[in-house]
């Protein structure tokens, strides 16, 4: 595998264990949330970006036009799927605190920001 397709592997990689540091950081000041759900919650979204860029890069390669709306179904369908392990597998019934939320939603959005981004790049490429 060259650098060039190894890079949003690399990227997502790198970002996530930079914003776990960040966020472990912050944490320890003023904690919130529990560590341990914080990893969890990072690696499955870790997981699933790392999924969203592999289907993307496959519709790439057979029909590019088709990539953004593909981006918005997997988004969609990641979204879904990340409330629904926050709803049953991390927080069951339970009530969530206002600093639980903005942390959620500060996290989706962050990468969020990241799929939008490399699937950016994806299509600006001309592979």
């Amino acid at each position: 595998m060259t650098l060039k397709k190894a890079f949003p592997y690399l990227f997502l990689l790198v970002f996530t264990l930079l914003i776990i540091v960040t966020h472990i950081s912050i944490n320890s000041f003023m904690p919130f949330i529990d560590d341990v759900i914080v990893l969890r919650i990072y690696g499955i979204q870790f997981i699933l970006s790392i999924l969203l860029y592999k289907i993307s890069s496959l519709i790439h390669a057979k029909k590019k036009e088709q990539l953004g709306y593909v981006f918005l179904i997997t988004t969609t369908l990641k979204t879904i799927l990340f409330y629904i392990l926050l709803s049953v597998v991390f927080f069951p019934n339970q009530k969530w605190e206002h600093n639980t939320k903005v942390f959620l939603v500060v996290q989706f959005l962050i990468y969020l920001g990241v799929d939008v981004f490399l699937t950016a790049r994806l299509l600006n490429s001309n592979e």
